[in-house]
């Protein structure tokens, strides 16, 4: 018996059933040699299942914890497996996700995983090409497949009525929100036409649609009655990087329901509309030619569907696809593993919530640190951080305590070699964290090394700068109070950050100081012609008749 252990999330979102759940399902029941434990991601006993598995698979991960554990497991000789099925990178602004996929550092943890994973996988193409210049593990493409017997024919629609339908997450809003206009013209033009929707609460007050039927947001199994209502499908996909990543499960769906889907012509949808014809759209005028031919014609809704209704019963379904089993069972150790009464005794499938942990055992630690250096432990701090940071050095926040240490504990008219080097280290390690050069400003004394360093991290790409900004900006102020010289960095940093009351304010009183009384005078007429400058100002020690005293000052020295 071999057994594969999954950290997961165990919850109701389709991401966890149909990457987590469902294919696990399916391994244990295709194969009676397996026991496929998916235990809570959280859980305290992740550790030893995670170390003692034949296989692990990590989904989504970005636990620090775990990569001695996989690190443990490579020099044991057993394999573990990552997947991230979404293009982090470009998070859609309007997701709930948008802010801590925007982070470089749930970047650079996910870029770590895979890195000292042993493969990678991914739903489809568009992920192949995203990951394929930064992954170097093999990567294997695992489709979302339908989990579920269907019917051998599809349903027939209801004459005399044409309902065409659309759902989809807040991921999605912008996608559906394009259309509104095409179906309201629709809807007016055809009487028979009725929009049903499955979403948000605030969709039909934004579509604004004569007719719609709604249905709130539920399970899956919610959401597949409701494609079980409709007749043709729409499936929009703006042309965005995170969209470009997507599979092409919204069709799959829409197709083993008895629905005809007319998708958007980008990447995710193209393979299959290769494999059976699924009617593919490029702008809202073909949309509206699609539709308008299939209102018109009903009977052409169940002459398209039935060839591809075929091909996803034969092709589709999960217990149809062998390659996820294929490539589990290839990356089992020669020997199976004795685990000793760890896992349950029985093969089969098991989903297990384990012992919840409120902390991950590194942000228990930094906690810990953090009270015995406020009541002065300053040794047993430095012991505990140089014991943790020593067993997981690729562990960002550990490192990074570690240098604050050695910072508090040194003696500023002594070398600072010891820090330098660390710090060093750090960066190398996790280039996006601008935390760690940010610290090595503080210990840098001549303008040369200070310029060298600010140039480098003003290099860095706007959407990583700007997570850093509040840090960069207090840290530049701080360095600039003591080194004038750099000026001119001064002013590419406010190019960088135009909204920045403090810099601009800075680089004003700069100017103004140096001489350059135009330059001063352009920067405190912006910082006046904001709307926004009343609390931001206060806080920063600046209020509007401050500003006018200079404005009124600079003007008169014209």
């Amino acid at each position: 018996m071999r057994t594969i252990v999954q950290l997961v999330l165990v919850n109701d979102t389709g991401d966890s059933f149909y990457r987590m759940r469902w294919p696990a399902r399916d391994l244990a029941e295709r194969d009676p040699s397996l026991r496929v434990i998916n235990l809570s991601a959280m859980a305290k006993e992740r550790f030893q299942f995670a170390l003692n598995a034949d296989l692990l698979v990590l989904f989504q991960s970005q636990d620090y914890d775990l990569l001695p554990i996989i690190a443990e497991r490579k020099r044991l000789g057993r394999k573990t497996l990552v997947e991230y099925n979404d293009n982090f990178y470009a998070p859609q602004p309007w997701s709930p996700v948008a802010e801590p996929w925007s982070s470089p550092l749930t970047w650079q943890a996910y870029e770590k995983f895979i890195r000292e994973s042993d493969g990678l996988i991914v739903t489809g193409q568009g992920l192949v090409e995203l990951f394929s210049p930064r992954s170097p593990v093999p990567i294997h493409i695992l489709r979302n497949e339908i989990p579920h017997k269907i019917p051998e024919q599809p349903k027939s629609p209801i004459p005399g009525t044409i309902r065409i339908g659309w759902a989809g997450s807040l991921g999605h809003m912008a996608d559906i929100l394009s259309l509104a206009p095409l179906l309201r013209k629709l809807e007016e033009r055809y009487p028979q036409v009725v929009v049903h929707l499955m979403g948000n609460e605030t969709l039909p007050d934004q579509m604004r649609l004569p007719r719609v039927k709604y249905t709130p947001w539920g399970t899956m199994d919610d959401y597949f009655r409701f494609w079980g209502e409709v007749d043709i499908g729409i499936a929009p996909l703006l042309d965005t990087p995170y969209n470009r990543c997507r599979s092409d499960i919204k069709a799959l769906e829409m197709i083993s329901s008895g629905v005809l889907p007319l998708c958007q012509k980008l990447l995710p949808y193209e393979e299959l509309a290769k494999d059976c014809e699924v009617p593919l759209w490029s702008s809202l005028g073909e949309l509206e030619q699609l539709l308008t031919q299939l209102i018109e014609a009903p009977k052409q809704i169940p002459a398209k569907l039935v060839p591809l209704y075929r091909h996803v019963r034969d092709h589709r379904l999960q217990g149809n696809r062998p390659e996820r089993h294929q490539l589990y069972s290839s990356l089992f150790p020669e020997e199976e593993i004795q685990t000793n009464g760890l896992y349950p005794e029985n093969p089969g499938y098991f989903e297990m919530e384990g012992t919840s942990e409120n902390e991950p055992p590194s942000a228990s630690l930094l906690i810990q640190v953090q009270k015995l250096w406020n009541n002065s432990q300053i040794e047993e701090a430095e012991r505990l951080v140089e014991e943790a940071s020593s067993k997981n050095t690729a562990h960002p926040d550990l490192a990074l305590a570690r240098i604050k240490i050695l910072a508090r504990r040194n003696d500023p008219t002594k070398d600072h070699t010891a820090m330098v080097t660390a710090i060093e280290f750090a960066r190398r390690s996790f280039p996006r964290d601008l935390r760690f050069p940010l610290l090595l400003s503080r210990l840098l004394t001549t303008t040369g090394a200070r310029t060298e360093l600010w140039r480098s991290i003003l290099e860095t790409p706007d959407n990583e700068l700007h997570f850093f900004q509040r840090e960069i900006t207090q840290e530049f102020i701080r360095t600039f109070r003591t080194d004038r010289a750099l000026l001119d960095l001064l002013t590419k940093l406010v190019n960088r950050f135009p909204n920045s009351v403090e810099l601009r304010f800075t680089l004003a009183t700069a100017l103004e100081q140096s001489g350059d009384d135009k330059g001063a005078l352009a920067h405190y007429e912006y910082l006046l012609s904001r709307l926004e400058v009343r609390r931001e100002e206060g806080e920063f020690g600046l209020d509007r008749g401050y500003l006018h005293a200079w404005v009124e000052a600079l003007r008169g020295r014209n």
